[in-house]
Parts: structure tokens; sequence; C-alpha cells
């Protein structure tokens, strides 16, 4: 709007000095009516300006607000990922430490390859059994350590 006042003021300018030029003189009460509702305009735009200011300056404090928030909860998010993390690791190996770095490097390094899909699948399917067969069972959520006097399958798998 203030531009559009200020191209108001150079046309009616310019048609002030080529009236001129042709020996066509603008009235006083032309200019005075012209200046006065350009002032008139002026001062409703600048009201504007001065309403559109204060709503940007509230809409920033607001914007500001929002990020840190926003940053709060990213944190707060971070934590539960990580605390996410830590019951997952704590139901795969219960209260024992979880594997060194290089063994979950392992376990969690994505290979899409088709060849690996089909080799985890099959690792996976020789544990499927009909459900009526009698060794059915959930797999448990934590290891599975041998009893201290095991039978002759478990003793393979107790440590020296």
């Amino acid at each position: 709007m203030q531009q559009l006042l200020e191209a108001l003021i150079t046309l009616r300018l310019t048609r002030i000095n080529k009236g001129a030029a042709h020996g066509y003189i603008s009235s006083t009460k032309s200019d005075q009516h012209f200046a006065s509702t350009l002032k008139g305009i002026g001062e409703v735009v600048r009201s504007q300006m001065k309403e559109y200011e204060l709503e940007e300056q509230t809409l920033c404090v607001m914007m500001e607000e929002s990020a840190s928030h926003q940053s709060s909860l990213a944190g707060k998010e971070e934590s539960a990922v990580t605390r996410c993390k830590a019951t997952i690791l704590k139901l795969l190996f219960g209260d024992h430490s979880p594997p060194d770095e290089e063994t979950m490097k392992a376990y969690t390094s994505a290979d899409f390859s088709l060849d690996k899909l089909i080799q985890r699948r099959c690792d996976w399917d020789q544990f499927i059994i009909d459900d009526d067969n009698s060794l059915a069972a959930a797999v448990p959520l934590h290891w599975v350590t041998p009893p201290s006097h095991p039978t002759p399958s478990w003793a393979k798998f107790q440590l020296q």
C-alpha cells in the first residue's frame, strides 16, 4: 500500500507537470483534496503497519516458544528411544550385560541382499513347528541358561 501511495504521488506530479506544459494548471481545491485524501489513506496504512508489526512480534515470540518446546520434546523423545533400547536389550539379554559392541553391530547391521534375507528366514523357520507338537513353545524373551545339573543335551551349551 505504501508503494501504491508513492506511485500515486508520482503519477499526480507527472500529470501536473504534463498539464502545465500544455497550459493546464491544477486548481488549489483539487490539490488540497488530493493531499487530504492521501493523508487519510496514509494514516490508515501507518496504523495497519503498526498492527502488522505488533502481530509479527507476537508471532516471532510464539515461534520461539514453539521451537524451544519442540527441542524439549525432541530431547524427551530421544531419551524415550534410549529407554526403549535399554528395555529391548534387557528383554534380550536379561540382567546380564549386553554383548560387546562388535557383536551388537553384527546383530543390528542391515544387509538388504536377497541371499541374506533367505538365510535369516531359513534360520528362523527351523524353529517353527506345529502347535499340536509337544515341543511347541514361544521363543523366550531372555537368554535361556542351562541348569546347574544339565542333561546331556544341555551340557554342550555350558561354559567351561
